[in-house]
């Protein structure tokens, strides 16, 4: 995940900050187990709960405010999947 993030910034024409990048994914993650635009997927809860804790790690990690120790290696991201 972390050579994903790290693409999309170098390729964006824009100043692009990583952890905002995170955080725009996690919080997507979030929306689309549990909001209304929520994807057609087959999963059961134990692996909605994988993604759900995936998308808030994101999110924290993301935030300079929260201070919990965060794993957003793409080590992390794999065992999620």
């Amino acid at each position: 995940m972390k050579r994903l993030v790290d693409a999309y910034c170098d390729a964006s024409k824009a100043s692009v900050s990583a952890p905002l990048v995170l955080g725009f994914a996690g919080t997507e993650i979030i929306r689309r187990i549990l909001g209304v635009a929520q994807l057609p997927i087959e999963a059961d809860l134990k692996q909605r709960k994988r993604w759900l804790d995936l998308g808030a790690n994101f999110v924290v990690a993301c935030s300079p405010s929260l201070k919990a120790p965060v794993d957003v290696t793409e080590a992390a991201f794999v065992e999620f999947m």
